[in-house]
């Protein structure tokens, strides 16, 4: 007589529990129909997976893991790169991995650095730092944000020493409130829009807007991938909201319809300087290169 083990899980007591959700099934989910797991129960959560409001896709200062060799028009070539996270804190909403909605509060930061490729010692042209704490809400095909940002640029000690000594700091800061809000027409389709207000130093000024859209996998990919296009705008009051234009085009690769991603292609930039101490200067750049998103 085999004796029972009295500590394995009672798989239908489990089942039955609000919070639960069965694990995934082999096959990619149908995002154009019903394909919610059974746990949108809301509930509270420390440490949710997923982000409800994702980062703006060709948005140049959002947290993220990049690298970018582009052709700048005044620096030449130069390459690009984010180093920077976000995750979501607590959670007052549902569980699901595909379409998560409820009340979240996230932490974010990162660092920017500009460095030329072939200088001697690959010098570090500036870098801009980021941190922000946003609370967001999503509920069927909108999503809504609000929250604190910082930004502060710095100017590469090598660019000084070795390219421009004479070059003059500037310490352009913004600590900015924003409110954001997007909308889903279709799971693959999102269009959004931003403001903060915000206080400065550096000859920053208060006033941002930020606006663009993005199409996108919403699926599990596999490994073989699907394209994507975003487009951003980001128009500020200290260039007399002339501000610049990012458009991203390429492939991503993702296991979830609103999860993290993984995306290579090309972008294309025209407008004011994101490398904020050289803020008032115009470029244009393209070039090709990586990016992960939370």
């Amino acid at each position: 007589m085999v004796q029972q083990d009295t500590h394995a899980p009672d798989l239908n007591a489990l089942a039955n529990q609000s919070a639960y959700c069965p694990p995934p099934t082999a096959s990619a989910p149908d995002v154009t129909g019903d394909y919610h797991c059974d746990c949108n129960a809301w509930h509270w959560q420390v440490l949710p997976q997923g982000i409800i409001y994702q980062s703006y896709m060709a948005g140049t200062k959002e947290p993220r893991f990049a690298t970018y060799f582009d052709q700048n028009s005044v620096m030449g070539d130069m390459w690009d790169v984010s180093l920077g996270a976000r995750a979501g804190i607590f959670r007052y909403g549902n569980d699901d991995p595909n379409w998560p909605e409820g009340w979240q509060l996230d932490i974010e930061g990162g660092v920017f650095p500009r460095l030329d490729p072939q200088g001697f010692s690959t010098p570090l042209i500036g870098d801009d730092f980021r941190f922000g704490i946003p609370l967001t809400y999503g509920g069927d095909r909108w999503e809504f944000k609000m929250g604190y940002y910082h930004i502060s640029a710095h100017l590469g000690d090598e660019y000084l020493l070795y390219v421009n000594p004479l070059a003059n700091r500037i310490n352009y800061v913004r600590d900015s409130a924003i409110l954001g809000a997007g909308y889903f027409f279709t799971p693959s389709f999102r269009t959004y829009g931003e403001v903060g207000y915000a206080a400065v130093d550096g000859g920053a000024k208060p006033v941002e807007l930020q606006f663009g859209c993005e199409w996108m996998q919403a699926r599990n990919t596999g490994f073989r991938g699907g394209p994507f296009a975003a487009i951003n705008g980001d128009l500020r009051q200290e260039v007399d909201y002339g501000g610049n234009v990012s458009v991203q085009f390429g492939w991503m690769w993702r296991q979830y319809a609103r999860g993290s991603n993984f995306r290579i292609g090309g972008q294309y930039f025209y407008g004011k300087d994101d490398e904020y101490e050289f803020f008032n200067q115009t470029v244009s750049r393209f070039g090709w290169g990586m990016w992960y998103d939370f």
